[in-house]
């Protein structure tokens, strides 16, 4: 028996049948070939397939690493698993950049070094900005009194912002790739005498739970509108804004607290809308961090940076606990759109709750 792709007078296999060898050459594949157990041959020739999987399971991070650290092991050049993702629509560079942009974000996340403190409590903001630059950058965290999955629905169901937060004018989804990456557009609005801003983000998740402790979303501005993606009416008369690579969003799941006065996802008829609970009854928590670096294509008033950090930061905040305390009741557009999307859901639930028993996955 022959391989059908190389015509060689080995017997047949997965790497020809995948098109490696027309990248690496007939010879060193099947010197490849001899040197590798049946089970590692099969792992190298289903490592593209695992990779988009991971992708869509939200291991963004960890199907860069192990194409890494497969091509490495085996030899095989990088160039002809990225043969390989194309066939599959996916972008083996962009992935690797959007890695390191998570990594990025989560280093950013977790150092406070450079920061300038602008106020401290329930809600931590700082603000980070170099003199002459038209970036600034902004950070607050806190700790929400809710399970991870009722954030992340916040801002998965990005297309609902402008239902529950009144300084955004507009939130629409432009294109979604998989359930955890997605290109959006906001508007938001500014008092007068300023224009309206917007933004075009491309975000996607990643779970480091088991890596880094934490959940993220990265998030930046593409330079351009990418092809075949339509803005919403008006974009055209608004100040546009750009998130610059290194905004992230982390999430840590935080052990369920002693007191249920701080479980305030419970409904008002005592339900809690798909929350994890312990034992108790009491829920699970979400300690969150966000950082968002703006460059803008102008200089930037104090009077706005003011705004930002004084009203907008503070209102958004407040607004999001009231959304978490009373928008997840049976029948509300959040636990629909949850329900919907259960498995995504779940699944983040369930790595939360493994996480918190010290087995993440």
């Amino acid at each position: 028996m022959v391989c059908s792709r190389c015509s060689s007078a080995q017997p047949a296999h997965p790497l020809c049948i995948v098109g490696i060898p027309t990248q690496l050459g007939i010879d060193a594949t099947h010197h490849f070939l001899n040197r590798l157990s049946p089970c590692a041959v099969a792992s190298l020739c289903f490592e593209p397939l695992a990779a988009v999987k991971c992708l869509r399971q939200a291991w963004l991070s960890r199907a860069v690493q192990q194409l890494a650290s497969t091509c490495t092991a085996a030899g095989i050049p990088e160039s002809a698993v990225a043969a390989k993702l194309r066939t599959r629509g996916v972008d083996l560079q962009q992935l690797q950049g959007r890695a390191a942009e998570v990594a990025n974000g989560i280093a950013e996340c977790a150092s406070d070094e450079g920061w300038r403190l602008i106020q401290d409590g329930k809600l931590r903001l700082l603000y980070r900005h170099a003199a002459g630059s038209t970036v600034h950058c902004f950070k607050g965290s806190c700790l929400l009194p809710a399970p991870m999955n009722h954030p992340m629905a916040m801002a998965k169901e990005f297309d609902l912002v402008s239902s529950w937060n009144s300084y955004i004018t507009n939130s629409s989804i432009l294109r979604t790739f998989c359930d955890v990456d997605m290109l959006v557009y906001a508007s938001v609005w500014l008092p007068w005498p300023f224009a309206e801003r917007d933004v075009l983000i491309s975000a996607v998740a990643d779970d480091q739970l088991k890596e880094k402790g934490v959940v993220a979303v990265s998030f930046a501005s593409p330079r351009d509108t990418p092809p075949g993606v339509e803005l919403p009416t008006g974009a055209e008369n608004r100040v546009h804004i750009h998130f610059m690579p290194g905004s992230c969003m982390t999430m840590v799941p935080v052990a369920p607290a002693a007191s249920s006065a701080a479980a305030v996802t419970a409904a008002g008829d005592g339900s809690t809308a798909g929350a994890s609970a312990g034992s108790d009854g009491e829920q699970q928590q979400t300690q969150v961090c966000i950082v968002a670096n703006i460059e803008t294509e102008t200089h930037v008033p104090e009077a706005i940076i003011s705004f930002v950090l004084k009203v907008f930061a503070p209102f958004f905040f407040n607004t999001a606990l009231k959304v978490l305390a009373s928008a997840f009741k049976p029948g509300d557009p959040l636990p629909e759109r949850m329900a919907a999307r259960h498995q995504l859901y779940d699944m983040i639930m369930q790595r939360c709750t493994d996480f918190l028993d010290g087995h993440a996955d």
